[in-house]
């Protein structure tokens, strides 16, 4: 488990975090007073985990900071994903501290590893949405590399009318060569 704040904007606030990081003090991130990008998450995260930011993955769309509220992150590590556990402790003003724990056991585990691109992933989900909403969205998915994990569960949005949809898009299949997915949208 990691205890840490983490730093955000400038590079100065940066260098006075890692500072009081050495100096084991808290450090302080802007952010804004209600929400975070979960890319921007997902990177604090990763520092204060020490893992390479591609590895951790916050989702799609804002995460509220919330004082003793929690969020949900992903990491993938070669062949297994584990959840990672954000837990908000403490939010002033437009700063916020959190602790951030990495499950012991994997969610899932790739029988045979592989990933595949997160664009190649939203054509395909696309095709498989289509008949289902009566067009062929344009799909975005958050990550870049898609880990062929059955189960595997990853979030991707589209505009439509009345604004940008989400729709959550699971690998049901995957044989060492060939994979499936399914899709639904969420919201």
């Amino acid at each position: 488990m990691s205890a840490r704040s983490v730093p955000l904007a400038a590079s100065a606030a940066f260098a006075v975090a890692a500072l009081l990081a050495l100096a084991g003090c808290a450090a302080s991130r802007p952010a804004p007073a209600t929400s975070t990008r979960p890319a921007d998450l997902a990177a604090t995260v990763a520092r204060s985990l020490t893992y390479p930011a591609q590895l951790i993955d916050c989702g799609v769309r804002k995460v509220p900071v919330v004082a003793g509220g929690t969020a949900r992150c992903r990491l993938t590590e070669v062949d297994e994903v584990y959840a990672v556990t954000v837990r908000f402790s403490k939010v002033t003003g437009t700063s916020y501290a959190f602790d951030a724990s990495v499950a012991k056991k994997p969610e899932s585990t790739l029988k045979r590893p592989g990933s595949v691109r997160g664009e190649a992933v939203a054509q395909l989900a696309a095709q498989a949405l289509a008949p289902r909403i009566g067009f062929t969205p344009q799909l975005a998915c958050a990550d870049r590399q898609v880990p062929l994990t059955v189960g595997f569960v990853e979030r991707c949005t589209f505009p439509a009318e009345g604004g940008t949809h989400v729709a959550e898009v699971t690998v049901s299949r995957w044989d060492g060569t060939d994979y499936s997915v399914t899709a639904k949208v969420v919201s």
